[in-house]
């Protein structure tokens, strides 16, 4: 076997470039770590248009009535208070309760804000006698209640949120 020499000279050389090497590496990971910081992403939510038209309940509670029988998207519809299993109360500014029916089994808030679509119907005894068999009102106080109503919001959807 033949050596070709000593290698005596280059292991100074060689912890050099090996220090080098690491400092490059270290600084290399630090630049990704700081390229690569999280940056807050806001989502906008656009909505949907599926041809009802939409409003905020302000507009909405100056008069209910003109919208009888429309179909209408009502957002920022405030959850004054629950009644029977399948309805709850809204007021506007004014503190004149409105009164919003909800299909199905929905577990309605005490408060807080909901965005309904649906359709304003009038208020009849032979709705109120419905609500009574099907048990979305419990005994004649809630009925009482209604009664005083001219008109109700009769809910296709409702998406209750939390706040106000």
């Amino acid at each position: 076997m033949k050596l070709f020499g000593s290698r005596r000279g280059s292991s100074g050389a060689t912890t050099m470039m090996m220090v080098v090497a690491f400092v490059g590496i270290a600084g290399f990971v630090v630049w990704l770590r700081s390229a690569a910081a999280p940056e807050e992403v806001v989502v906008v939510e656009e909505p949907v248009d599926d041809g009802i038209p939409r409003m905020t309940y302000a507009a909405f509670a100056a008069d209910p009535i003109s919208h009888a029988g429309q179909t209408i998207r009502i957002t920022g519809l405030p959850v004054t208070s629950a009644f029977g299993s399948n309805g709850f109360w809204t007021e506007d500014a004014a503190k004149q309760p409105f009164l919003v029916h909800v299909p199905g089994t929905v577990t309605i808030p005490g408060s807080g804000m909901a965005e309904v679509v649906g359709a304003v119907t009038s208020m009849s005894d032979s709705i109120l006698t419905a609500w009574e068999a099907s048990g979305h009102i419990a005994g004649a106080g809630d009925r009482a209640a209604a009664e005083f109503s001219e008109a109700f919001l009769e809910a296709e959807s409702v998406e209750f949120t939390t706040g106000g």
